[in-house]
């Protein structure tokens, strides 16, 4: 059985971090904050170190770049432009944003590659040009321990796309629909967080209760005790959260401080007994990038190098 948390991340320093033009249409949990370009890009570096330290000093592993390219506000969410998998696959995914689809660097996977065994590159980048997006862990939230993708369609969570992504590596797909404020949660990943024996998810999106009912079940059929939380706490980005392992075997349950103040104690609870909560203060990321701490940790599953 494969291992559903990873205990090294892949996070990148938001140098050039200010709210994204492109993106703001699509992603509902995008706001303007007041201050200039400048105090809000300090803002962002300081959170972004503040996450850093936090991390390493639990004993987790971050592979941490700086981000080079101005071009590229949103680089602070690297998972959306890659995943790196169990068996050595390393998957590109097509992005929306023109300003998105530059943060994918040749440099940054020769980085990870001296470290990583990488076995295979599955390129979907070539969908692009069909219009067709799947945006990483975004829009994927994966059930490694059942070999289980799940997904939210939206304009930039394709369907067609994810179940060739699910043929690829070998998972079951699963996939619904959701509505929030008369359109489509953008990213999966802010409804949804698989851990080790729970699942928080917000059923109050989906509207189709075939759907619903449906999620409910596999969740529960795979072993998953549900945390189900309201919409309020979805906006909150309490779906945004990611359990994590450090080097000694340890589990964490990292999300936003805002986040963990949105949750009532029975959730706590349930989340608590399967990891300790470690919460950061990122509201300038989580309000002018309109993502939250998983969206800016990059998974690395794939194995270590082993050095002769």
């Amino acid at each position: 059985m494969l291992m559903q948390c990873a205990s090294s991340f892949l996070m990148i320093r938001p140098h050039f971090f200010r709210s994204n033009e492109q993106t703001s249409a699509t992603n509902a949990f995008q706001f303007a904050i007041s201050g200039d370009a400048a105090t809000i890009q300090k803002a962002a570096i300081e959170e972004f170190n503040h996450v850093v330290n936090r991390l390493v000093q639990n004993d987790i592993s971050v592979f941490c770049i700086d981000n080079i390219n101005p071009d590229t506000p949103d680089a602070v969410f690297p998972n959306n432009w890659l995943s790196l998998h169990h068996d050595g696959k390393l998957v590109l995914y097509p992005m929306m944003a023109s300003n998105r689809q530059a943060e994918r660097s040749s440099s940054i996977i020769e980085k990870i590659s001296d470290q990583f065994e990488i076995k295979e590159v599955i390129d979907l980048t070539h969908f692009e040009k069909e219009g067709k997006y799947l945006e990483g862990t975004g829009s994927i939230v994966f059930d490694h321990q059942h070999k289980i993708a799940y997904a939210a369609i939206s304009p930039r969570t394709d369907r067609d796309v994810f179940i060739y992504l699910c043929d690829k590596l070998g998972y079951k797909f699963f996939t619904f629909s959701t509505t929030n404020e008369k359109q489509p949660i953008y990213h999966t990943n802010v409804l949804l967080h698989i851990g080790n024996n729970y699942a928080v998810v917000c059923f109050d999106v989906i509207e189709d209760i075939k759907e619903r009912n449906d999620l409910r079940r596999m969740l529960a059929f795979t072993g998953h005790e549900i945390v189900p939380i309201t919409l309020q706490q979805m906006k909150s980005f309490a779906g945004n959260m990611m359990q994590i392992t450090n080097q000694k075997g340890k589990n964490f349950t990292v999300l936003s401080s805002q986040a963990i103040k949105s949750l009532h104690l029975p959730q706590m609870n349930v989340i608590g007994e399967n990891s300790e909560l470690l919460s950061f203060d990122i509201h300038t990321i989580e309000r002018t990038g309109g993502g939250s701490i998983r969206c800016m940790m990059a998974e690395i599953f794939s194995p270590l190098k082993i050095v002769h």
